[in-house]
């Protein structure tokens, strides 16, 4: 038994009302799913894109943050 979604009683009015009257125009269940299927792909695909942008931006500061820190110890070292 699976747990079904809340109704929402006015968002299936909405889409009974932009459904096309003429049932020529009607697209079938597979193609609205392998339009919802690409778009979820495409949404998965642009957010593993954004986390790999933020782990390389994040692997760069922690590179720029050990060479500050190396460029820091050696003045000390020096100034001793």
């Amino acid at each position: 038994m699976g747990v079904e979604p809340p109704h929402d009683q006015s968002l299936e009015e909405a889409l009974r009302e932009s459904l096309p009257v003429d049932a020529s125009q009607r697209v079938s269940v597979s193609e609205v799913a392998s339009t919802l299927e690409t778009v979820v792909l495409n949404e998965n695909q642009n957010h593993i894109l954004r986390q790999a942008a933020l782990l390389t931006y994040k692997a760069e500061i922690n590179q720029l943050r050990s060479q500050l820190h190396q460029v820091v110890n050696n003045r000390v070292l020096k100034t001793k």
